[in-house]
């Protein structure tokens, strides 16, 4: 118990220290950051609308594609639309 006390105030101590040091590394990291930020945010403007335009083509797709068999799609719990969730 008294060992366990001593390493903590110790650990503490060496904390509180090191503390401001940290502050620095920090702000330097984000600010080296910062230039791939601008590259970044560029690409994903125009990703965004790419990726949103294809998934809404593929769920048009797959719901026209349920429309022609004429068969319902299985829901998580089974196959919508049968009373024990089995298939028809």
């Amino acid at each position: 118990m008294n060992e366990t006390i001593g390493w903590t105030v110790g650990l503490g101590m060496v904390t509180m220290v090191l503390f401001p040091f940290a502050l620095p590394g920090i702000a330097l990291t984000v600010v080296a950051l910062l230039p791939l930020l601008a590259l970044a945010l560029p690409v994903a403007l125009v990703a965004a609308p790419i990726l949103a335009v294809r998934g809404l083509r593929r769920r048009a797709e797959s719901r026209r594609a349920g429309a022609v068999e004429g068969d319902r799609a299985p829901s998580r719990s089974g196959w919508a639309g049968s009373p024990a969730g089995l298939p028809r």
